[in-house]
Order: structure tokens, then C-alpha cells, then sequence
């Protein structure tokens, strides 16, 4: 922390020393009643290292909400005490880190022995005492003022250090910038070198290519008459063989066309054909079975009328047709005949 932050975190109000990781620490409290945070510092009286857990009131009050001792805000040693109880050094990534625990640690926390008994000069001193006595206070006023400077000294050598240390970074990534765009500017340069000569050689490349151009169409406009109709004689013979070539063709694709269609109709004929016979032995199947149902018919009809008394005989010769016959079969009890 800065010293700005440490004069932000408020004044003392509680300590107590806790071994951390086999190592003894001092924890000390901050209460900051205008910012209302409270900060919990362990200093390592060993390696000097320092660690923070900070908390607001509302976060601070919330920890002891379910517990009953504790709820009242006025007891603060004992909430002090109880995230002590419960403070450890965490391992995140590379660093270590102070985090409360939901547990108290198996370090437990000792409140730190304070010197009791000072040796205080009494009764009369003489004037040697109370030379050395005033000599060590101003040797002591000497130190600080000395400390003072010291500490001033090395903070501005720092500083001055952390300057000229900024400037050669600046300078040096100046002459990197400057370098780089020396070279752009050389690369460039180089490219526009190459895009000139490829132009002049493409250039060259077109005017030679021009010149053939140009002589061709000269040795082309100087071909006789006659070579002029024997190409035209070859172009003509060519076109009546591709002629006769394509008639030859068109011929061969009448000619199957035709034979297709022969054969699609002999196959629709004889397709109807068949469908006509399979439709007469249908027809002819239906008049045998109407025959045979119209003797079965005669046959009961006449065995009913010799087996019945008279009444159902009347009863018959009311209705005609088969129907008629099958309902008086139904009623006198005979099914045979709607079984035949």
C-alpha cells in the first residue's frame, strides 16, 4: 500500500500476533469510520511481508448476522477476534493471499505482551546524568533529522532513477520508430524501383508483340486470290461432308424412332388382347355362377313347396324372386339356401 492508502485505512484499535505457515505475525486492526471500512493487516515480524483483508460495515455486520454473541455492534474486540480466529494464508497462482476461512485454523491467535515495567530515572541526578541525558535527546532529534533526509535522498535518487529510466525507454523506442521508418521509407523505395522496371520491360514486351501483330497482318494481306477460293473450296467441301454426316444421322434416329413406336404398339395391342380374353373367361365364369344360383334357387324353392303346409305356400306365391324366398326360408328355420 501507498502512504496515502495507509493514512486512508484509519486509526489502530486492535492487535493480536498469530503464526501464519510457521511463521509469527502481527495482526493489527483499522477502523475507518468516514470511508466505514475496516481493514485487517498481518505484518511478518520474520520476512516483513504484509497482507490485507478489507471489509465495509455492511459486509463486516453481515459475517455475524446468524451469530447471537456476536450481533450487537458494540462488541467489537470479539469480532475482531473471531475473524482473527479464522484468517489464512491462501496460495492463489504465484502469490499468497489473506482470506477468511469458515473455520477457525488450527493456529490460534495470542493477544501480544506489552513492556509492563519501564525504568524510569528517580531522585536526584547530577550534572554529568543530566548532560548525557540531554545529549542523547538531541543525538536522538540528530538521527531523525538524519533518517529524515536519508529516506528523502533515496526516495529522490528513486525518482531520478525511475526518470532517466523512463527516457531511455522513450529515447530508445523513438530510434526503434525512427529506424523502422527508415526502413519503410528504403522498402518502398526499392518497390517503386521494381514497379518502374516491370513497366519499361512490360512496355518493350507490348511494342515487339505490336510489331509481329503488324507484320503478320501484312504477310496475311498478301495472299493471292487464289489461295483465298482454295480455302473457300475446302471450307465447302467440309461443310458437305459434316451435311451428309448430320442427314446420316437424323436418318438413323428417324428409323429408331419409328421401330419404337412399332413396338410400343404391337406391345399395347397385344396388352388389350390379353385384357379382352382374361374379360370373356370372367364373363363366361359370371354366367355359370348365375346359372348354377338360379338351379339351386329352383330346387329349394320346389322342395319347399312340397315339404310346407299350405299356408306358408301362400305365404311364398305372395312374393316372387329370390329375396322373397330366402326371407321364407329364414322364418320356417332353413338357412341352406343363403349357405348355397
Amino acid at each position: 500500500m501507498t502512504e496515502s492508502e495507509e493514512i486512508d485505512k484509519g486509526p489502530l484499535v486492535y492487535q493480536e500476533s498469530k503464526v501464519f505457515q510457521s511463521q509469527n505475525f502481527l495482526c493489527n486492526v483499522f477502523d475507518n469510520g468516514k470511508g466505514r471500512f475496516v481493514t485487517f493487516e498481518i505484518y511478518g515480524l520474520e520476512t516483513q511481508e504484509v497482507f490485507y483483508k478489507k471489509y465495509s460495515y455492511e459486509d463486516f455486520d453481515k459475517e455475524f448476522r446468524f451469530n447471537a454473541e456476536l450481533m450487537n455492534p458494540n462488541r467489537k474486540e470479539g469480532r475482531f477476534h473471531w475473524v482473527i480466529e479464522r484468517l489464512g494464508l491462501v496460495q492463489v497462482g504465484k502469490k499468497l493471499q489473506l482470506e477468511r476461512k469458515p473455520e477457525p485454523t488450527e493456529e490460534v491467535p495470542e493477544l501480544p505482551i506489552y513492556e509492563t515495567t519501564r525504568k524510569i530515572p528517580t531522585g536526584r541526578m547530577d550534572l554529568k546524568e543530566r548532560q548525557r541525558l540531554r545529549e542523547s535527546m538531541d543525538m536522538l532529534d540528530i538521527k531523525r533529522s538524519e533518517n529524515i533526509q536519508r529516506k528523502r535522498a533515496e526516495t529522490k535518487e528513486r525518482f531520478l532513477q525511475h526518470v532517466k529510466f523512463i527516457k531511455e525507454q522513450a529515447e530508445k523506442k523513438q530510434r526503434e520508430v525512427e529506424e523502422k521508418i527508415a526502413e519503410e521509407k528504403l522498402l518502398r523505395e526499392r518497390r517503386r524501383e521494381e514497379e518502374d522496371i516491370r513497366e519499361e520491360e512490360e512496355r518493350l514486351q507490348n511494342l515487339a508483340n505490336a510489331k509481329v501483330r503488324s507484320r503478320a497482318v501484312e504477310v496475311k494481306e498478301q495472299r493471292t486470290q487464289e489461295q483465298d477460293e482454295e480455302e473457300y473450296r475446302l471450307l465447302r467441301e467440309r461443310w458437305r461432308v459434316l451435311d451428309a454426316e448430320r442427314e446420316a444421322d437424323e436418318k438413323q434416329v428417324r428409323e429408331r424412332k419409328q421401330a419404337e413406336l412399332k413396338a410400343r404398339n404391337e406391345a399395347d395391342l397385344e396388352t388389350k388382347r390379353h385384357l379382352d380374353e382374361l374379360q370373356s373367361k370372367r364373363e363366361a365364369i359370371w354366367q355359370m355362377r348365375e346359372s348354377r344360383i338360379a338351379r339351386k334357387a329352383e330346387a329349394w324353392l320346389k322342395r319347399v313347396l312340397d315339404t310346407r303346409p299350405k299356408n306358408c305356400v301362400r305365404h311364398v306365391r305372395r312374393w316372387s324372386g329370390t329375396r322373397s324366398l330366402l326371407d321364407c326360408a329364414t322364418t320356417s328355420g332353413n338357412p341352406s339356401l343363403g349357405n348355397n
